[in-house]
């Protein structure tokens, strides 16, 4: 929200939506209304597939700024990233858990480092001010998630895998023989 309020600053008809649910939302609300983006910030909850699709396809970023929880607990490569990737939304988020692992910086969209209430809200200025660039970054976002996360990428990583662990067996030599006394 911090990052949101800096960024419509400089762009003042733009809009925050946030899907999903949690325990937090009480204090979000808090935090848009101290600064001063009620009628700028909306809270969806959680959205089914469909609404999903609808709010990805009037979006133009997707933010997913992670952070290392206090018992150094971390995600992996979020869903709701890829989700989004996949119909053609540039990523802006941070590098935390495996989200480097599906956001190429400055490719398929921009990382920073967590916790940069600084850092965020330039990305994303930048990326709003440079259409040509938003527009290959969106096309590498969908490109990457078909090439690296859909089933039949990710089904074929795995044969990969296992024809080389299969491999390695076949080239082992064979155990010795059971000695009977």
């Amino acid at each position: 929200l911090h990052a949101f309020a800096r960024f419509h600053a400089r762009h003042p008809e733009s809009h925050f939506t946030i899907a999903g649910e949690g325990p937090l939302l009480a204090e979000l609300e808090n935090l848009r209304d101290e600064l001063r983006l009620r009628d700028k910030v909306t809270f969806a909850g959680f959205l089914n597939g469909p609404d999903l699709c609808r709010l990805f396809q009037q979006s133009h970023l997707f933010l997913h700024p992670s952070r290392m929880t206090g018992d150094q607990n971390q995600e992996g490569v979020p869903n709701s990233m890829l989700e989004a990737m996949a119909t053609g939304l540039p990523v802006i988020a941070t590098r935390h858990g495996g989200i480097p692992e599906a956001v190429r910086d400055g490719v398929s969209g921009l990382l920073v480092a967590e916790g940069d209430r600084v850092a965020l809200p330039e990305a994303m200025i930048r990326l709003a001010s440079d259409p040509a660039r938003w527009a290959v970054m969106a096309a590498a976002a969908a490109g990457d998630v078909r090439e690296n996360f859909e089933a039949p990428a990710q089904i074929a990583k795995l044969e990969t895998i296992y024809d080389e662990a299969l491999a390695v067996r076949a080239q082992r030599p064979a155990p010795p023989a059971a000695i009977n006394a």
